[in-house]
């Protein structure tokens, strides 16, 4: 009789493992550590813990040396069920990512990296990774956890959502969360489109809960608290080292043309050691140090901000309204420089959503107003006369304007009556065909406070445009958006609408559609 020569191996224990696990799980008969959340508690046993984390483990055993009490305290913890959850994947737990909030994941993910975890880590940020349904209310965690972990698809797919949710984001409970480096991505971008008022508002209200955090790390660092892993938020500022204690001081009249990083940036590692309740903790110069400049770094940080702010953009009645409210007076000092601010005279613009077709590229703009001028002394109806260029829409674009001659009114001879009509016009760097839909309304300014603007068309709304190639020149041509009779004195014209030979157009593209040859 022969035997199987091949070895057999028995792994049914492993199901009853994972039985015993499950029984084992946050079950105080079975712990002897417990991790205080707030009111939160959480059991767990100290040998499994450490043997999965040495981290964890050093700062156990440390605990458990030092003090009669088996009990740790988390106080940066923000949610109970990410630690939970990082438990959990100590354990060998099943743990359902999709039925997660976002939140508690991206702590998780941020524990898990604290606790060198290494294999959680992995796996859960590849999940994090692919996440493709965003909101308002994840968005802000999405960025800062993308960016805070190198991951750039998610990065860049959240970032455009927060293009086209700027609005709404900024008035989030959870915008003033925004890690610094991540604001100051999104508002360098033109594609961040939103009132420019409101951007400063939001701004504002990001510092002050800057401001109201670090007070409390102020506060916290004069406790005897057992904190066991970095404050996510403001640490940078609690732990500087000297060299950084100095360079900061001398930050305080930081440039605002550059767009500096006030925090110093760099990862910590957790604390591997905490205090007993009881026990008084050394003095930190290191630390006092740091507290000292957090006002430097304050003000430093909000110049930076506001150096992003394109205050031209902003109109003077939204801004003496701004003014009243209790929220800029607590700014006034810095606010009343227009040095502080950007000197960028471009409105933002809504982001561009780039399509790739098997022949064409397609491009797409929203909502964007641009300011035109037409200058000079125009003495023939049989020229058209320019303005200057925009490029939009992956075309240069510019307005025309052609007149008739002056003449008699038809109902009073003493008035001149004249007929304008305005084009819009636009080319391609490429010879090939090309095509464009425009909707949009164009406004000629008036100078007078009494006198409206002309509008066309003349019901306020918008006109569609279909700009493509021709025979005569592929790259290059103009349609008309419509025109407008005037008549009346000409002095009072060129006082109104022209004054120092200069006529004054704002033209607001709804969208602009452009399909150019690859």
């Amino acid at each position: 009789m022969s035997r199987n020569t091949e070895d057999f191996l028995y792994n049914g224990s492993l199901f009853i493992l994972g039985g015993n696990m499950e029984l084992l799980f946050n079950n105080p008969e079975y712990s002897d550590t417990t991790f205080i959340i707030r009111d939160a508690v959480l059991y767990a046993w100290s040998g499994l813990v450490s043997v999965a984390s040495t981290t964890l483990g050093s700062l156990i055993s440390t605990q458990f040396k030092n003090c009669d009490n088996r009990e740790i305290n988390l106080r940066s913890v923000k949610n109970v069920e990410s630690f939970s959850i990082v438990l959990k994947s100590i354990y060998g737990l099943t743990i359902n990512f999709t039925q997660t909030n976002i939140a508690v994941l991206c702590e998780a993910l941020t524990l898990a990296d604290d606790f060198k975890l290494t294999k959680f880590f992995v796996d859960l940020k590849s999940y994090l990774s692919d996440v493709d349904n965003f909101s308002v209310e994840t968005a802000v965690v999405l960025l800062n956890t993308a960016y805070k972990f190198k991951m750039t698809n998610l990065y860049d797919r959240v970032t455009i959502f927060a293009y086209h949710n700027s609005d709404h984001l900024m008035k989030h409970e959870s915008f003033p969360d925004l890690q610094y480096s991540v604001l100051v991505n999104l508002l360098k971008s033109n594609w961040f489109c939103s009132p420019e008022i409101d951007i400063l508002t939001g701004i504002l209200y990001w510092h002050t809960d800057m401001d109201r955090e670090s007070k409390n790390v102020k506060y916290l660092a004069k406790e005897n608290a057992e904190d066991v892993t970095e404050n996510h938020n403001m640490s940078d500022l609690a732990e500087l080292s000297d060299s950084e204690t100095n360079e900061a001081e001398k930050t305080d009249n930081v440039s605002n043309d550059k767009n500096v990083e006030c925090l110093p940036d760099g990862k910590e590692s957790p604390n591997t050691a905490s205090n007993s309740k009881n026990a008084e903790p050394a003095p930190s110069k290191k630390t006092d140090k740091g507290m000292d400049i957090v006002p430097v770094f304050a003000k430093n940080v909000l110049k930076s901000l506001l150096a992003l702010v394109r205050i031209s953009r902003i109109s003077a009645k939204e801004w003496m309204e701004a003014l009243l409210t209790e929220l800029f007076k607590n700014y006034n000092h810095l606010l009343l420089d227009v040095h502080n601010f950007s000197s960028c005279h471009l409105a933002r613009q809504e982001y561009v959503i780039v399509t790739f077709g098997p022949e064409y590229t397609e491009y797409l703009v929203r909502n964007v107003k641009r300011t035109f001028t037409i200058k000079g002394i125009h003495r023939t109806h049989t020229q058209l006369y320019e303005s200057e260029i925009y490029f939009l829409s992956n075309l240069h674009t510019r307005i025309g304007m052609k007149f008739t001659d002056w003449r008699f009114g038809k109902n009073d001879k003493t008035n001149f009556n004249i007929v304008f009509t305005m084009f819009l016009k636009c080319s391609s760097d490429k010879p090939e065909s090309w095509e464009s839909i425009t909707e949009c309304q164009l406004k000629l300014i008036s100078n007078t406070i009494d006198v409206n603007n002309i509008v066309l068309p003349a019901d306020h709304s918008y006109t569609t445009l279909i700009l493509n190639d021709d025979e005569v020149n592929s790259c290059i041509q103009y349609v008309k958006i419509g025109e407008w009779e005037w008549e009346g004195p000409r002095s009072d014209w060129f006082k109104t609408y022209k004054p120092n030979d200069i006529y004054t157009f704002e033209v607001d593209f709804k969208s602009i559609h452009t399909k150019i040859p690859k």
